[in-house]
């Protein structure tokens, strides 16, 4: 079902959604602003981009960033801790007929993480309905769950509603954890090095973009140092530390066969290591093991290496960067992820100086459903002048 989906996630579909990203992202900004300096980033990060996700994907305002107590904001946390549990189980409990689905209130969240989207499916046509019977004209479409049941009722794509509500649900799942967990290591590596913090903050003020005037193509093509490090902490410290695959035909490989069904375990962290050809060389010498977050920055003209610079985007190749997955099996939401990381620390950079707590014990990553910190992250945030 890719084919269907992934067109309401290309560039043209993701500046609809910007909007979105930006109202969160001021909310992010406020919240912050407002408390005594000190904030637990990890809880409020991915509270944060369910936000996003709420208003792009559904078009519903969850601001859980806000209301982190509202019945749909912990069902939907309750989802990705009950997800990661299942996945590492030498047993599938959750099939035992009658108790299986409710041994660990899987049932329970999933089934008011559905009904909220069943209602906003419900919700829209009948507000169409409404306008249709009033002569209103077509308007444009600015949400994804729009944009796909327009596909479906018009006939061009054969989903029933049921399909249609588990491509919902999976980028709710699959862009929440994923993507505070992105953001968590972006902050916590500027927390540590305030002279790449200021070089980031410079180049964002310098473009002298306000960020009410903030544009996608603004954040996609004006900061290039943002990029560089973004794309950085994903090669080396993103969320996906190992992707899981399926053939589906007989693959013979290494002098063996690997059968339909079988599950097969790629280790990022593993390749990460192992070094390529279009993996390049930090400017300070640093190889591929290593973290470097202007690595991806290039001269625009190779005669000058101390002119202006772009970062390049990396390519998705077997061993150099893989966080999003690769060839066919590319993640959809690949772009309205990086724009969501952008964002959050354009506005972020932008309006604080970031450190980590005084005395801050000390935080390691673990895997959970995907990596993050083992932990409280707790930030000290400086507003700047």
């Amino acid at each position: 079902q890719r084919k269907i989906v992934s067109p309401t996630l290309n560039n043209k579909n993701v500046k609809d959604y910007f909007g979105a990203i930006k109202l969160s992202a001021s909310r992010l900004v406020t919240k912050w602003g407002n408390e005594q300096n000190e904030v637990c980033a990890l809880s409020d990060l991915s509270n944060y981009s369910l936000d996003v996700v709420a208003l792009a994907i559904l078009g519903m305002d969850f601001d859980s960033l806000n209301r982190p107590d509202s019945e749909i904001a912990k069902a939907a946390q309750d989802v990705f801790r009950i997800i990661f549990m299942r996945t590492l189980s030498p047993v599938p409990y959750w099939r035992m007929p009658f108790i299986g689905p409710n041994l660990d209130g899987g049932q329970k969240a999933s089934d008011l993480v559905l009904q909220a989207i069943r209602g906003s499916i419900r919700d829209y046509r009948e507000r169409m309905a409404g306008n249709q019977d009033n002569g209103h004209h077509k308007q444009e479409k600015t949400v994804f769950l729009e944009k796909m049941v327009d596909l479906c009722d018009g006939g061009e794509a054969k989903l029933d509603d049921e399909h249609v509500m588990g491509n919902l649900a999976s980028l709710i799942v699959a862009g929440t954890d994923t993507t505070s967990s992105t953001i968590a290591f972006c902050f916590w590596e500027l927390a540590q090095d305030s002279e790449l913090q200021e070089e980031l903050y410079k180049e964002i003020d310098e473009t002298g973009i306000t960020l009410d005037d903030l544009t996608m193509n603004d954040v996609k093509e004006r900061f290039p140092r943002v990029h560089s490090f973004m794309f950085e902490v994903l090669r080396v410290k993103g969320p996906a530390p190992m992707l899981f695959l399926e053939p589906a035909e007989t693959i013979e490989f290494q002098g063996g066969r690997i059968e339909p069904g079988s599950l097969v375990v790629v280790l990022n962290r593993s390749l990460k290591g192992k070094g390529s050809s279009e993996v390049p060389t930090s400017p300070d010498g640093k190889g591929c093991q290593q973290f470097c977050p202007r690595r991806w920055l290039v001269p625009l003209d190779d005669t000058k290496h101390n002119g202006p610079v772009t970062a390049t985007q990396p390519s998705n190749i077997f061993g150099g960067y893989m966080p999003f997955g690769y060839g066919v099996r590319i993640c959809p939401g690949k772009q309205l992820a990086e724009v969501e990381v952008f964002t959050t620390l354009i506005f972020v950079l932008r309006n604080f100086e970031v450190s980590p707590m005084p005395n801050h014990p000390p935080i390691t990553p673990v895997m959970r459903f995907t990596e993050t910190f083992d932990g409280e992250m707790k930030l000290v945030l400086t507003r700047r002048q």
